[in-house]
């Protein structure tokens, strides 16, 4: 359990770093940070859940999306100036890293596999992040009409 606030708090602080980095507003670096937390949330319980990394990050990706389109509708500003901050903590570091470790080392069997590892996590990403922002897209196209 401690591991897990561990990991929490550090995705809160590696997210006020990253909106301090792209010169985020005063009032959007608190929702920013609030963000990471609750997308790395849902990825340690998604992955609990399933123990599958791919629906865990794709879990993680659309509520990263959702968060960032609602947040963006409430402080009136563009959804990538939260969407960017907040999905900065579902970056593949550590994959990438030994991937490149790998690479560098002449060890091919290895680098074939996390090389894999790390395209699965960035697809997982992409596709939950473009599937949110599809469907926003597609609501907002509809007119809403009220009748007096």
């Amino acid at each position: 359990m401690i591991e897990y606030t561990i990991q929490i708090l550090m995705a809160v602080i590696g997210t006020i770093g990253f909106s301090l980095v792209f010169n985020s507003k005063t009032k959007l670096i608190l929702v920013n940070s609030v963000g990471g937390a609750v997308v790395w949330f849902c990825y340690i319980i998604s992955f609990i859940c399933t123990e599958n990394i791919f629906i865990s990050y794709m879990i993680s990706a659309v509520a990263t999306g959702v968060y960032s389109e609602f947040m963006a509708r409430i402080y009136k500003a563009p959804a990538t100036t939260v969407l960017i901050p907040v999905s900065v903590v579902l970056i593949p570091g550590s994959s990438l890293y030994y991937t490149m470790q790998a690479l560098f080392s002449n060890d091919f069997i290895k680098f074939a596999e996390k090389g894999t590892e790390t395209l699965k996590i960035a697809t997982a990403i992409a596709l939950g992040i473009i599937i949110v922002s599809t469907f926003v897209k597609i609501i907002n196209s509809f007119p809403i009409k009220f009748k007096n």
